[in-house]
């Protein structure tokens, strides 16, 4: 950020402090202050003139997404999820970077929660907004958490099958396939894709590491150590 910027800033706080000692306007001047401390990364300080707004009328969307980013670079993340929804509400229908990546956070947490159904509404707002995965480059791991968690394991290979459409050399993806491929009794793929991906870079630790990083999450203990002891020794 440019100097001229930056003091511009700093005299903008100044000019908005001695107006809220003054009583002038109290809601619009924490708002602008809130703005101006976000514009300078003094995140608890813009979170904290932010809630200090008390008519969210005043909030745009761009208001409620830098509200909810404060909170959690503070380190209030349970708050910041409150907020982004009130984002995503806000952003309605828009499909820019931060209106997408408001839905992700709400998403994720959805997810960790187990509110399967809400978080594949975000995930699949997502994909139709950026198929390519060019905002959010693991969408499609994503919603095939989410189909996993509600028992929709076609669905959930399928949005596999599509990340490795996107990306032939993804080694997570050939892993998590193959192994749903296991779980719903389809061997012959399962095995294909095992071979697929292990003729990526049959010599590269890499390949190991993530299978048997892969493997660990995935509670397949026996496995996953002996690719790490094969990683060990390709290094």
């Amino acid at each position: 950020r440019s100097t001229t910027i930056f003091w511009i800033l700093r005299s903008s706080i100044d000019f908005l402090k001695k107006a809220i000692s003054a009583n002038y306007r109290i809601s619009e001047s924490h708002l602008e202050l809130a703005r101006a401390y976000f514009e300078l990364s003094k995140y608890l300080a813009a979170a904290n003139e932010y809630e200090l707004v008390k008519n969210e009328k005043l909030f745009n969307a761009q208001d409620f997404y830098n509200h909810a980013v404060s909170l959690e670079e503070a380190g209030k993340e349970g708050e910041a999820i409150a907020v982004y929804r009130k984002a995503i509400t806000a952003f309605g229908s828009n499909k820019e970077r931060d209106a997408l990546i408001a839905r992700l956070k709400v998403g994720k947490a959805d997810l960790e929660s187990k509110g399967y159904s809400a978080a594949l509404s975000q995930f699949n707002f997502i994909v139709n907004a950026d198929p390519q995965g060019n905002i959010v480059s693991d969408i499609y791991f994503l919603l095939a958490d989410g189909y996993q968690g509600a028992n929709k394991s076609s669905e959930a290979i399928s949005s596999l099958e599509k990340a490795i459409s996107l990306d032939k050399t993804n080694i997570e993806a050939y892993a998590r396939l193959a192994d749903l491929y296991e779980k719903n009794k389809m061997s012959d793929k399962a095995k294909a894709t095992y071979e697929k991906m292990m003729a990526l870079s049959p010599n590269d630790p890499k390949v190991y590491l993530t299978l048997a990083v892969y493997n660990l999450k995935a509670e397949k203990y026996s496995e996953s150590l002996e690719q790490f002891v094969k990683a060990n020794s390709l290094q």
